[in-house]
């Protein structure tokens, strides 16, 4: 359970990602970091959550991290076919996605690990997948945990179909010259602010925009 800090920062994240999202109209949102660890699944699974429980909106969750998917486990769900299983042309869409009973939240799990994870972002697949998923419900947001910028090209390959996207940083843990290159890397995407995650502070003026030199989010305590 989130300590009062923790959930406090949470609803300002997820109202301050909503306003943008609403004022822009835009449906897709992915959540990454550097590398592994900073937290980006705990927070990719609270957003749509949040999202899920809009009187206005319904929520999809998709697990992209294909390589190391943590949505289901999270979720205690139990092991089956996901996300991989539809673009290797194993599964249809529909028998894979499930509704947990929280809110309007709908979960596309990622299924079993796999390898050839960059030949999948790239495929035409999955760019009719997130086509559809778009036009199909204008009122649904889609959040995206996608896996680490640092591990390999799945995130800039589904970066160009992402409305915005939010990079995860974990206090005292990643490196700044991994923010730089990881910002480098996002830097024809629509980068919308950094989250730095297990900060030992909260600083209540400070607010979510666009990443500015010296300026993070403090965020608490999530950790996966």
């Amino acid at each position: 359970m989130a300590n009062d800090s923790t959930a406090d920062a949470l609803r300002l994240l997820r109202t301050q990602v909503l306003m943008q999202m609403r004022q822009n109209s835009w449906q897709t949102l992915a959540v990454t970091s550097p590398h592994k660890g900073a937290g980006k699944s705990t927070i990719s699974l609270n957003m749509a959550i949040s999202f899920a429980l809009e009187v206005d909106y319904t929520a999809l969750l998709v697990d992209a991290d294909l390589r190391d998917p943590d949505i289901g486990k999270m979720l205690e769900l139990a092991p089956g076919p996901g996300l991989a299983n539809y673009l290797m042309g194993m599964a249809p869409l529909e028998n894979l996605l499930i509704h947990p009973n929280i809110g309007h939240l709908v979960v596309l799990p990622g299924g079993a690990p796999v390898g050839n994870t960059s030949e999948l972002m790239r495929s035409p697949m999955m760019a009719d997948m997130i086509r559809e998923m778009r036009g199909r419900y204008p009122d649904r947001l889609i959040v995206f945990d996608v896996p680490p910028l640092l591990a390999g090209a799945d995130t800039l390959a589904l970066s160009a179909y992402m409305d915005a996207m939010i990079l995860l940083v974990e206090e005292c843990k990643t490196a700044r010259d991994d923010i730089v290159s990881s910002c480098e890397l996002l830097r024809h995407s629509n980068l919308m602010g950094i989250v730095l995650n297990k900060s030992r502070e909260l600083r209540e003026s400070e607010s979510f925009t666009r990443p500015k030199p010296g300026f993070f989010r403090r965020f608490f305590g999530a950790g996966g």
